[in-house]
């Protein structure tokens, strides 16, 4: 037994030295600029499956959002990769408009699997007869994805460059205007 654990400890041995020959044999000159890319891939990589981009929310909630109510206020919180709030106040001219559009949210399939426990809230009358209210959800990440955002906006054989289809995304409008139209002078809402 002692022989055949001192064979197996010079095979290792030889193991050994035959890999640190080859080691100081590589050549590193040529290796180094490889490794450096590999790196700065690694890098890239990383910086795009973490990057943002919410045109995605503001393209859903332009098609979602009923034309008789408006949101006045937008609040986007990245709290973490898993948990992303997202916090409106809108107006409204009554509550039946907001119990429209939250039944609108509650049964678009869209809506339902990116928007998570959804709550309309404060709703109340303010001093000019309109209904105020607050909305409060949690997103799903791959809405706000840029990689998913990026992936979606460009198909096999369009031509179409990704600037155009970024630009293009980001000039809807998603109804978070004034209270009054500066271009009339009206209130939009009291249509």
């Amino acid at each position: 037994m002692f022989a055949y654990k001192n064979i197996l400890e010079k095979k290792v041995q030889e193991k050994k030295d035959a890999l640190e020959e080859k080691d100081r044999n590589l050549p590193y000159a040529s290796i180094q600029p490889i490794l450096r890319m590999d790196q700065k891939m690694k890098l890239a990589g990383n910086l795009l499956n973490d990057h943002i981009a919410v045109t995605g929310l503001f393209s859903l909630l332009e098609q979602s959002t009923l034309e008789n109510l408006r949101f006045t206020d937008f609040s986007f919180s990245y709290l973490s990769k898993d948990k992303i709030a997202l916090s409106m106040k809108g107006q409204a001219h009554t509550f039946e408009s907001v119990a429209n559009q939250a039944s609108a949210f509650a049964s678009s399939t869209i809506i339902g699997s990116n928007f998570k426990n959804g709550i309309f809230s404060d709703i109340a009358l303010d001093q000019n007869g309109n209904i105020t209210f607050s909305f409060l959800t949690s997103l799903n990440p791959s809405l706000i994805s840029y990689r998913n955002n990026i992936s979606s906006a460009i198909r096999p054989g369009d031509t179409t460059s990704i600037s155009e289809k970024n630009t293009s995304t980001a000039t809807g409008t998603i109804r978070i205007f004034p209270s009054v139209n500066e271009s009339t002078g009206s209130n939009p809402l009291k249509k």
